[in-house]
């Protein structure tokens, strides 16, 4: 992890230093700030700064070696509980139409994006809270 943080470190240096040559090369030819370049090359070094901040506190919290790093560790000495899943939830296709609603709303008027992101609060609180009524909760 350590590695890849470093990697996506310097290639979010490398995008800031493209960034400043963007805007000085500008600057020399005369022209004006292109700003939708300039914060597009300014987001990509946000893209690149995030994920390795994140790698660098995972790798600072887990103590830096994981089993995948060891030459000599065996497939099952990652394996652990990866989080929770519900496979018979419908909130998420729930969630997925609620979307569409909004962005079909952005086409059709904003009064249907307004309804599409009333349903998006109700399938979220619905997806939260699906086991607070029990298993199968109906």
């Amino acid at each position: 992890m350590r590695s890849n943080a470093i990697i996506l470190g310097v290639l979010g240096l490398f995008f800031l230093l493209a960034d400043a040559t963007y805007w000085i090369w500008q600057f020399a030819a005369g022209q004006p700030i292109d700003w939708v370049g300039s914060l597009a090359i300014l987001m990509t070094v946000a893209l690149a700064w995030f994920p390795a901040y994140f790698l660098w506190k995972a790798d600072k919290n887990t103590g830096g070696v994981l089993p995948e790093d060891l030459d000599d560790a065996d497939i099952d000495d990652g394996e652990g509980n990866i989080g929770f899943y519900s496979p018979w939830s419908w909130w998420p296709i729930s969630l997925a139409a609620a979307v569409g609603v909004i962005t079909l709303g952005f086409v059709i008027g904003l009064w249907l994006s307004a309804i599409g992101f009333v349903l998006v609060l109700v399938t979220l609180v619905g997806w939260s809270f699906e086991y607070n009524r029990g298993h199968f909760g109906a």
